[in-house]
């Protein structure tokens, strides 16, 4: 498998817990005023700025503890492709039977972790890894086309546009490791999807809507593009058009 890179951010997030803020000396009314502001239910931080879904998702595991970013929450954390309107919504954490069961708590979508899903810390926050996130969409019901997107955008190429904002982090994850996420989870619901999605994968897209078209040419019956192939022109200079 293809470890995500380390990351080093020990700046403390700027959310905290409504409870951290009494404990702090702050009281209820200061809390509820004009200073702060409420990014998520039972959290707050200071008005004015625009706190990080992984500020938020970092705070909420400090009053949730043993809980992991998982599903759509995950997969934004991640950076994956996704449709419009799964960019935005409640947060989803899961937690082991053993830790207590998936979380209760308004605005929090819960569920249970089982003891094997494969979950690692990034930036400070618990979060299952790419191939175990994107199997998670399928148990969602995003549509083929929308689970064949997001494991592209796990497997663009290290020096692709995305590579080389963040050298170091992509690939994430390899087709292998997809593979064995769908075997690993084949009990679960949306392995169907899973399984129709494998063989339409392609690394090296650089964009959701250039796999959108990659799959809308062969539903049409046109032979399948080529993914961002490096071309040699007449003059000898190179060109990387994104489909061909």
């Amino acid at each position: 498998m293809v470890a995500p890179p380390p990351h080093h951010d020990a700046a403390p997030s700027p959310v905290f817990p409504v409870a951290a803020g009494l404990q702090a000396g702050l009281t209820a009314s200061q809390l509820r005023g004009p200073r702060f502001d409420a990014p998520h239910h039972g959290l707050r931080h200071t008005a004015g700025g625009q706190p990080s879904l992984a500020d938020v998702v970092r705070a909420l595991q400090r009053t949730n503890p043993g809980t992991a970013a998982t599903h759509a929450t995950a997969a934004r954390l991640w950076g994956m492709w996704l449709p419009r309107q799964w960019e935005r919504g409640p947060i989803h954490l899961a937690r082991t039977r053993a830790e207590g069961g998936a979380p209760r708590r308004s605005g929090v979508v819960g569920h249970e972790l089982h003891p094997q899903d494969p979950v690692l810390v990034r930036a400070g926050v618990r979060i299952t890894t790419p191939a175990a996130t994107w199997a998670a969409l399928a148990q969602l019901g995003l549509p083929l086309a929308d689970v064949v997107a997001a494991g592209d955008s796990l497997l663009q190429r290290a020096d692709g546009p995305a590579g080389r904002r963040r050298p170091g982090e992509h690939p994430w994850c390899t087709v292998r490791d997809l593979e064995a996420e769908v075997l690993r989870a084949r009990r679960r619901r949306g392995t169907r999807t899973l399984r129709a999605a494998l063989p339409l994968l392609r690394d090296g897209a650089d964009s959701r809507a250039e796999t959108l078209l990659r799959l809308a040419l062969t539903d049409a019956g046109v032979p399948e593009p080529e993914v961002n192939p490096l071309l040699m022109l007449s003059d000898g200079s190179t060109v990387r058009p994104d489909l061909v």
